[in-house]
């Protein structure tokens, strides 16, 4: 049996492409990250806008935490207060965080984007005393700072 350049060339080819399958394979595998689990800090101001405007009430918070750097945070709760709320942590480098206030003084994270895709965890947070801001038109604001500690898993 006679083998020829292309029977050689199509052995070469094949033989290459296996190589190069294995090796993106393996890359791969190298890359896929394994969730940690960190501590976690957070501190910021609240501002519950209009609260006279009845629910849900909206809310913006600006902070710095251990792994999101300086933040920016929106959200809504049911009722005024921290018994039920949801929202969304904006990160310095635009990475997002999703989060549930599930009453309590706990905040619960249940998801994210970027490098906090599929994050974890969460944070017991206590909250100085409410500082009550008139507006215009009658609307009424409500202020207050708050510190936290717990983990996140990313």
């Amino acid at each position: 049996m006679r083998i020829t350049k292309t029977v050689v060339g199509r052995i070469l080819l094949l033989v290459l492409l296996g190589f190069t399958v294995c090796a993106l394979t393996q890359t791969q595998v190298l890359e896929a990250k394994q969730p940690v689990t960190r501590p976690f800090h957070i501190e910021g101001q609240i501002t519950y806008l209009d609260i006279m405007g009845g629910p849900p009430y909206s809310m913006i918070d600006e902070g710095s935490s251990s792994h999101l750097g300086k933040f920016v945070d929106v959200g809504k709760y049911d009722q005024f207060g921290p018994d039920h709320g949801i929202g969304i942590v904006f990160a310095a480098d635009g990475d997002q965080i999703f989060w549930e206030d599930i009453g309590g003084g706990v905040i619960v994270f249940t998801g994210g984007t970027g490098r906090f895709k599929g994050v974890t965890g969460g944070f017991n947070f206590t909250m100085s005393p409410l500082v009550f801001v008139p507006g215009p038109s009658g609307t009424i604001s409500v202020v207050f700072t708050y510190m936290g500690e717990g983990t996140i898993t990313y």
